[in-house]
């Protein structure tokens, strides 16, 4: 319910114009609107409500009791900075959707220089990359996101595309394989699994195993039936 949730996240800036969270979160609502203006003010004036000089996330927090003090002030600055790294990591995403490479890597790198232990924005930058074809920059921001969160499929999936790209067939089946063991019921690791063995490999009968078990899975996958008749 994108409406309601615009009337409830604008009803909440009425009482409180300077409520980072609301602005942030109205702009994620506009973005899935593909309203791009409004996701860009709204994300605009987040980061503008934001204190300047902001630092990192602190992994260690000061919770005993003679430190007490401190330890407050930790959380609330702690608090700021993962606030900061959220707004930035939304507007890259904004960004990326605008083609606005330049600018979404600016957010993502503030994203990470503000909570570098949050694979998203490492992935996300990724992704920029490689829509820049730059493929190293690229494998090492997937290699971040997978050293941070080892599940997390898509980052396997998308470093694997970009060792296709480069070249190196080895790379890219192994991390096809691992995208399809955490994400079983997902067609596509096979398919781009079963091009890299019958393009580079020259293994047909392994190639049209993973079309047909992509198959299996989507009997609509358009990519598998296609490539499995090349490979034929």
């Amino acid at each position: 319910n994108n409406e309601g949730a615009i009337a409830d996240l604008t009803a909440a800036l009425r009482i409180n114009n300077k409520e980072i969270s609301a602005w942030i979160n109205r702009g994620i609502v506009h973005r899935k609107k593909n309203d791009f203006p409004r996701a860009m003010a709204d994300f605009g004036e987040a980061i503008r409500l934001l204190p300047p000089k902001i630092e990192p996330v602190q992994t260690k927090l000061v919770s005993d009791a003679a430190s007490s003090a401190v330890g407050k002030v930790t959380q609330e600055a702690n608090r700021i900075a993962l606030l900061a790294a959220f707004a930035h990591e939304q507007r890259g995403m904004a960004f990326y959707d605008l083609d606005t490479y330049d600018k979404a890597i600016a957010d993502f790198s503030e994203a990470i220089r503000l909570n570098p232990h949050n694979a998203a924005p490492w992935a996300s930058r990724g992704s920029t990359y490689m829509r820049m074809n730059d493929l190293k920059s690229a494998i090492h921001d997937f290699g971040e996101a997978i050293r941070l969160s080892p599940g997390m499929s898509s980052a396997y999936m998308q470093r694997g595309i970009a060792y296709h790209r480069a070249g190196e067939s080895d790379k890219a089946v192994a991390d096809y394989t691992q995208a399809h063991e955490l994400s079983p019921k997902n067609p596509l690791p096979l398919v781009n699994r079963g091009i890299v063995y019958y393009t580079k490999k020259g293994k047909f009968d392994d190639a049209i195993a993973d079309f047909d078990e992509a198959l299996k899975l989507n009997p609509k996958e358009v990519n598998a039936l296609t490539n499995r008749g090349v490979t034929y």
